[in-house]
C-alpha cells in the first residue's frame, strides 16, 4: 500500500508542481481539482488495462485493483470540487467549441457521479455492472474533450497543456487494449471434474509452454453463454505438471452455476495467469508458515506439489508450517492430501484447526525455535488472515507477510445497507434483527437467481 500511495501522490504532485505555476492564484484551486480529477481518471483507467509491467509495479492485482477504486473516489471528489469552484467566463482555446466542452463537462459529472454510485452499491448483477463499468472510457473520452476545449486558464502549448495531452493518450490506447483483445485464450479440454460437497475441482490438460508460480491465479472463462464471463481462480498444482488443476467453491451464481452444469464436454478458456501472491519453493528459500482457510489451501496445493517434485532436496530444506481451517465445503479429499504431502516432504508440518477451533498465538509461540524469521504466507478468509497477521507480529515476527486479496468487486451490497438500517432504527422497522437478516438473505437469494447475479468468484 505504502508503494501504491508513493506512485499516485509522486505522479500527481509531479506536474501539479511544474505545469500550475504559471496559473493564476485566482484559478489555481479550480485548475488543481480539475487536473487531479482528469489524471486520477487517466491512471484508474490505465490501471484497468492490468498491463503486466503495471501489477508488477505495484506489486500484484489486488494493489492495482485497490489503487484503481482509489484514484475512482478521487476522481469523484475532484470533480465535483471542480464543478463548483470552475468560472465559465475565461476564455477557451478554441472559442467555437468552448460553450459545448463546458456542457459536456457538466454532462459528464452527473454521468461519473452515477456510474460511480452503481460500482459502489452492489446491487446490480455483475453482467450488468460490468458493461456500466466500460462506459467510463467512452466517458473519459467526454472528459478529454471538455479539457482541451473548455473554459481553461491553462495555456496551449504549455507544459501542463503538452503533459495532459500525453496523459490522454496514455489512457485512451490503455482503454481500447481492454475492448480489442488481440490476444487468443488457450483452449484447454477438461479431462476430469470431481464434484465436492459445495465445490468443484476440475483438471484439464496444460501446454508445455504455459509457465506460472504457485500462488498464481488463472482468468479463465468457459464454454457455454452462461460462463463466458472471466473470472480469477487460484491454480492448484505445479507448472512442471501436465495438468493444470482449479479448485472452485460455490460463492455466487456464477461458481454455482458452474459446479452444477459443468461436463466434460465443455471446454476452459484460459485468457491468462497473473497474480502478486507467489510462493517461494527454491532450495534455498527461508523457513516458512502458511495460514489458510477453506479453499484457500489452493496456492499451497500447488507449491506443495512443485516441492514434492523436488523431493531429492528434502533432507536439507527450510521447515514450513501449515495451518489449515478445513471446510466443509471440499469435503475429506484436501485433507487427504495434505496428510499425504506431510507424510512425503519430511520438512512439512501441517497443523489442523478443529472444527470451531480459532487460531491463537499458542499456534506461532509453539512452533520450534526462532519461527519469528520465518516467512508468512495467508490465504483464506479475510477473518483468519488478519488474525494470523496480528498474531504474527505480536509474536516477534520480523519476516516479510505475503498474501492477496481475491475480491476485485468491494462494495456495499443491499445486505449491508439494509442491515446497517436494521441496527440503527430497530424499533423503526418492527422486526427482530435475526429474522430481518433471514428474511434479507432470502431476498438476495431470490434477487441473484433471477437476475443472473455473476459476481467475480
Amino acid at each position: 500500500m505504502k508503494t501504491t500511495c508513493t506512485i499516485v501522490i509522486t505522479l500527481l504532485c509531479a506536474h501539479l508542481v511544474l505545469g500550475l505555476s504559471g496559473i493564476a492564484l485566482g484559478d489555481l484551486f479550480p485548475a488543481t481539482t480539475a487536473i487531479v480529477a482528469f489524471n486520477a481518471m487517466a491512471i484508474s483507467i490505465v490501471l484497468a488495462a492490468r498491463w503486466r509491467w503495471v501489477d508488477s509495479l505495484l506489486g500484484g492485482a489486488d494493489k492495482t485493483y485497490k489503487t484503481h477504486r482509489t484514484l475512482g473516489y478521487t476522481t469523484v471528489i475532484a470533480s465535483i470540487t471542480h464543478w463548483v469552484t470552475a468560472d465559465d467566463a475565461l476564455a477557451g482555446i478554441f472559442p467555437a467549441f468552448t460553450d459545448a466542452a463546458n456542457e459536456t463537462g457538466e454532462l459528464a459529472v452527473i454521468l461519473l457521479l452515477l456510474l460511480a454510485l452503481i460500482s459502489a452499491l452492489k446491487i446490480m448483477p455483475y453482467h450488468l455492472w460490468k458493461k456500466s463499468h466500460s462506459l467510463m472510457g467512452p466517458l473519459f473520452m467526454i472528459l478529454v474533450f471538455h479539457t482541451f476545449f473548455s473554459a481553461s486558464p491553462v495555456q496551449a502549448g504549455s507544459v501542463i497543456w503538452w503533459l495532459e495531452l500525453v496523459i490522454s493518450i496514455t489512457a485512451i490506447t490503455a482503454w481500447i487494449s481492454t475492448v480489442i483483445t488481440l490476444r487468443k485464450p488457450h483452449e484447454l479440454k477438461i479431462a476430469r471434474i470431481k464434484r465436492l460437497p459445495n465445490a468443484i475441482d476440475i483438471t484439464v490438460n496444460k501446454p508445455k509452454s504455459l509457465r506460472f508460480l504457485p500462488g498464481q491465479f488463472a482468468n479463465i472463462s468457459m464454454t457455454g453463454d452462461r460462463f463466458k464471463e472471466i473470472h480469477p481462480f487460484t491454480i492448484a498444482s505445479s507448472e512442471n505438471s501436465d495438468q493444470l488443476r482449479l479448485i472452485i467453491k460455490s460463492a455466487g451464481d456464477y461458481t454455482e452455476h458452474l459446479n452444477q452444469h459443468l461436463d466434460s464436454s465443455d471446454t476452459l478458456k484460459l485468457h491468462s495467469i497473473r497474480g502478486g501472491f507467489r510462493i517461494n519453493c527454491a532450495v534455498d528459500r527461508n523457513r516458512q508458515i502458511w495460514v489458510a482457510g477453506g479453499v484457500g489451501i489452493t496456492p499451497f496445493l500447488a507449491a506443495l506439489e512443485q516441492l514434492s517434485m523436488q523431493k531429492s532436496n528434502a533432507g536439507n530444506s527450510p521447515a514450513i508450517d501449515l495451518f489449515y481451517a478445513p471446510s466443509l465445503d471440499l469435503g475429506d479429499d484436501i485433507i487427504a492430501q495434505l496428510k499425504h504431502y506431510q507424510h512425503q516432504l519430511s520438512f512439512l508440518n501441517v497443523h489442523f484447526l478443529a472444527k470451531g477451533e480459532r487460531l491463537s498465538p499458542n499456534h506461532f509461540t509453539a512452533l520450534a525455535e526462532q519461527w519469528q524469521r520465518a516467512s508468512l504466507y495467508l490465504c483464506g478468509p479475510d477473518s483468519i488472515k488478519k488474525t494470523a497477521h496480528t498474531f504474527y507480529k505480536q509474536g516477534g515476527g520480523q519476516a516479510k507477510i505475503y498474501s492477496e486479496n481475491f475480491d476485485f468487486r468491494a462494495a456495499i451490497t443491499l445486505t449491508d445497507m439494509l442491515n446497517y438500517a436494521q441496527q440503527k432504527w430497530p424499533s423503526t422497522l418492527g422486526i427482530q434483527r435475526e429474522d430481518f437478516l433471514t428474511l434479507i438473505h432470502s431476498a438476495q437469494k431470490q434477487w441473484i437467481k433471477h437476475a443472473n447475479f455473476i459476481t467475480r468468484r
